[in-house]
């Protein structure tokens, strides 16, 4: 199996040494090859086109910002489309819009290319970890060729249906999260106008009902030291 990576961000970095650690022939595409020095030390090959990586890879790895990353990948004019044979599968990772998921696939098709779209969530130290989780939409039969790669990525796979809701459901996830994260704030804020510190609300919340994930993550790492970081990604 020939994979490929394009996108060599905090996300897809980690992911390439996690696949070439397990063995994997990986082909990766960076708008900055310096960024993958290490990677290629550790045997990544280095395409200098998303062409180019349409021309060796059975699986094609996005881990791209945003949609309109996607479109210039894919349909651009040195784009994955431009060159790609039918056959690849393309596992879009981006956190976009079902919209735009649904485009990209069947532009695909017409080209005989399987996509489906699988957002991930965990953040950098579970993808450094390989124990991401992949919220998957799309037809069984190209998720049932790329699962096995995802497994080595990840600890959990979870398809949701079509092309379309893995994107559905990992933004009403980052609604949540963000949610969660907003009403910490908040009420840490109103703790302090009482004079109680961030530090009296965390050691007396972790021992009641209001404990949970996020008060465990972002309240020490991120709220407290005051780093504006919150890790949504």
């Amino acid at each position: 199996m020939r994979v490929a990576i394009i996108g060599t961000g905090a996300m897809g970095i980690p992911m390439a040494r996690i696949l070439l650690e397990a063995g994997e022939n990986l082909f990766v595409y960076a708008r900055n090859p310096e960024k993958i020095t290490a990677l290629k030390e550790r045997g990544a090959l280095l395409a200098e086109t998303p062409a180019g990586i349409a021309e060796k890879s059975s699986i094609i790895i996005l881990s791209l910002p945003f949609d309109p990353d996607v479109e210039e990948v894919l349909l651009g004019e040195q784009g994955v489309l431009s060159k790609a044979v039918p056959g690849p599968i393309i596992v879009d990772t981006t956190t976009g819009t079902p919209v735009a998921a649904n485009k990209m696939a069947e532009l695909c098709a017409l080209r005989g290319i399987g996509y489906i779209d699988a957002p991930i969530s965990g953040g950098v130290k579970r993808a450094e970890d390989g124990t991401l989780t992949f919220i998957v939409g799309g037809e069984e039969k190209y998720i049932e060729k790329v699962k096995p790669l995802l497994e080595v990525l990840g600890s959990n796979i979870f398809v949701v249906g079509q092309v379309g809701a893995g994107r559905v459901l990992k933004t009403l996830n980052q609604i949540i999260a963000g949610m969660n994260t907003l009403i910490l704030c908040e009420t840490v804020a109103m703790g302090q106008g009482f004079g109680i510190t961030p530090e009296t609300f965390y050691e007396v919340l972790s021992t009641c009902a209001a404990n949970s994930f996020h008060l465990q993550t972002k309240l020490p790492n991120f709220i407290i030291p005051e780093k504006f970081d919150g890790g949504h990604r």
